[in-house]
């Protein structure tokens, strides 16, 4: 079995880290599955208007998730370390915690007076590409009333951060699952009542909601932590030991998601929307085998912080090690697999044939070099080791500009793939050798 490596050294962290990673991945399947059907339900009931802002209401929940400047990231290494200590006589992850939590609804009040305020003034014509009046009257309060549930979903949703933190990943795959079931369930109960678009739209964010605080709520109540007053003065100085990192994590975000996004851009502005389409299409592939892939990496993050504060880094070293190895193999057999047969999936998937191998070879090869780059992304993370990986991505996000441009030329839409290869390759060299450096240092 190929995590037989998490299992042979018999030890509570092991057993974790093998029992989130399995359950992260299946939720993640079972997750896509429901929302592949929820847009096949939905864009049959609404009108074309409606599911348009539907789409681009729904997409507010990810885009605010960014707005926790990586203070999540932050608080998840810390309960982590505070974890690896087993006895925290002073509740001093109970403090961490509820100063977030407290730190966030704050946030979320600003963001919620910022939106109403700001509401008359902004061109929602424009926004969402109509002059219709009933389309943009109840587009922006959806709008508004989506940024206000979303924003304090923000504050609940660090129990994930907790749940990571000590090392009970499996939490996250049923609080991932449980929304998204839910929502199908009630949306086919309000299509069968004839219910409208609002109520429908309003229902994704009231039970998105639901479901954090009551994975926040269960939580606390594993750490037998009460919800408690807080002095401000002491929120404060949480926050302001927790931004140095969470600043940082905040940079890694932020470049890495423009790193990974910018290359369709450039595939639009080089050679149109119907070519961007076909690219998006392969890519897809690679990316929801990438996103399983990192289910399976988030659960050992936290352990990799437990091993380091407790010096187990023969440990660190072996997981690192093993993922590495597992995620070549994996990587390799599905870069073939979709190299012979990329063709026919597509097909089936989306009614399009996209028959060039070499397109599907090469976008193979720079996914399986970016999950060898997350192998040890996942541990430089842990320890807070971000500099490096922010300026690299930073770089490698300007360099592919002028690559992709160069290449092109030559190469046509496989230059774009060569470009984002000769980008990634920094990083992959950097990270190992910093995370190697690190335990050699420390042992």
């Amino acid at each position: 079995m190929a995590f037989h490596f998490l299992i042979s050294k018999k030890n509570k962290r092991s057993s974790n880290v093998l029992y989130g990673a399995l359950s992260l991945s299946i939720s993640q399947v079972l997750v896509s599955l429901i929302g592949f059907i929820l847009t096949g339900i939905l864009a049959r009931y609404f009108m074309p208007d409606e599911f348009g802002l539907w789409s681009l209401a729904i997409s507010l929940t990810g885009i605010l998730a960014g707005f926790d400047l990586g203070f999540c990231n932050a608080l998840r290494n810390k309960l982590a370390q505070v974890y690896a200590r087993k006895i925290d006589e002073n509740r001093e992850g109970q403090i961490y915690f509820l100063s977030l939590f407290y730190w966030f609804l704050f946030w979320a009040l600003c963001l919620n007076l910022v939106a109403i305020v700001l509401k008359p003034y902004v061109p929602w014509g424009a926004l969402f590409n109509s002059n219709k009046i009933s389309v943009i009257k109840e587009g922006s309060l959806i709008f508004v009333i989506g940024i206000a549930i979303s924003a304090i979903n923000l504050a609940f949703s660090i129990g994930s951060a907790g749940f990571f933190s000590y090392q009970e990943s499996h939490w996250i795959a049923v609080f991932s699952l449980l929304p998204r079931f839910l929502i199908l369930i009630v949306t086919i109960l309000f299509i069968y009542l004839h219910l409208p678009f609002f109520p429908i739209t309003v229902m994704f964010f009231l039970l998105t909601l639901l479901s954090s605080a009551v994975s926040a709520y269960f939580f606390l109540h594993r750490r037998k932590w009460k919800i408690i007053f807080i002095n401000i003065a002491i929120i404060w100085q949480k926050i302001q030991e927790l931004w140095n990192k969470s600043f940082q994590f905040a940079l890694l975000q932020l470049f890495g998601a423009l790193y990974i996004s910018l290359d369709i851009f450039l595939v639009s502005k080089i050679f149109g929307l119907e070519m961007a389409g076909e690219y998006s299409i392969v890519k897809k592939l690679y990316v929801l085998f990438g996103c399983v892939h990192f289910c399976f990496l988030m659960p050992i993050w936290s352990a990799y912080t437990e091993a380091v504060e407790l010096r187990d880094f023969e440990w660190v070293e072996k997981i690192i090690k093993k993922s590495a190895f597992y995620t070549i193999i994996a990587f390799v057999a599905a870069t073939i697999i979709f190299t012979i047969f990329g063709n026919s999936i597509v097909y089936l998937w989306t009614g399009k044939h996209i028959t060039n191998m070499l397109f599907y070879f090469i976008l193979g090869i720079y996914s399986l070099i970016f999950g060898w780059v997350n192998c040890f992304s996942v541990f430089l993370n842990s320890i807070g080791k971000l500099k490096t990986q922010i300026i690299l991505f930073s770089l490698g996000s300007l360099c592919l500009i002028p690559f992709s441009l160069y290449l092109s030329r030559t190469f046509g839409l496989i230059g774009i793939c060569y470009a984002l290869v000769i980008t990634v390759i920094p990083l992959a060299i950097s990270n190992p050798i910093q995370s190697y450096f690190f335990i050699k240092n420390k042992q």
